[in-house]
């Protein structure tokens, strides 16, 4: 939902636009006749949104907000999409909207391959776990004085431990899932690897205790970086 105040808080116009088609967005700005400013929620896949409003003719600038910090919206008894977008037009008119920072596009890129690397790491914790319970159902087993049971020693005893057939069954699909996981995280780590040699900012955050290979380049956003420095000066 669209909508568009003048400077006295007057509804211009209003649409819904539905599945954001960029040449309905177009036929909007143009209706309105003179270049606006504009509101958008971080939301999901905002980031589509933002470059696509960015890129639309009419518009000069393209403002993203929190929506849990827009009281005058998260506390609203009553919600639908033309109250808030009204809503978020008029905290826009009064410089009122809490701001988010926007990182650049190759930002957004390179921390969305972070966020799958996160993700993935996460299931394979899931299915480690699935792999420590098939195998403490059986207490009598012999383990090997390991103190990773999932390194190479440790996974190559549990892939040969007896166990009953259906226990052999799950373990077996449990470790064919964990080796693709690890081949899918070792392939965007080397890609978050090579990102990192080209960003110079976060070769150097890769020196400071904690900060490690992948966390660098979430943290190595020039422009937030900038903002951070000029702030504390």
């Amino acid at each position: 939902m669209a909508c568009t105040l003048d400077a006295q808080g007057q509804k211009l116009h209003e649409a819904r636009i539905d599945g954001n088609v960029p040449a309905a967005f177009a036929a909007y700005f143009k209706k309105l006749g003179a270049p606006s400013e504009v509101v958008v929620e971080a939301c999901w896949n905002w980031g589509v949104l933002y470059d696509l409003l960015e890129d639309t003719a009419g518009v000069a600038k393209v403002v993203r907000s929190h929506p849990a910090k827009n009281r005058i919206i998260a506390d609203a008894q009553i919600k639908n999409d033309r109250i808030d977008a009204k809503a978020l037009a008029t905290l826009l008119r009064g410089d009122f909207v809490a701001r988010v920072h926007v990182p650049s596009r190759d930002v957004r890129q390179r921390k969305n391959v972070v966020r799958q690397r996160l993700w993935l790491a996460r299931v394979r914790t899931m299915i480690r776990n699935r792999i420590h319970c098939v195998i403490d159902r059986h207490p009598l087993l012999e383990r090997p004085a390991v103190k990773d049971i999932f390194s190479n020693e440790g996974k190559a005893w549990m892939k040969r431990a007896p166990l009953p057939p259906a226990d052999r069954t799950l373990r077996d699909d449990d470790f064919a899932i964990h080796a693709l996981l690890q081949t899918q995280v070792g392939a965007l780590e080397k890609i978050i690897a090579a990102d990192n040699t080209e960003n110079p900012l976060a070769v150097r955050l890769q020196t400071l205790p904690g900060v490690g290979k992948n966390l660098a380049p979430v943290v190595a956003d020039g422009d937030r970086a900038d903002r951070a420095l000029h702030a504390h000066r």
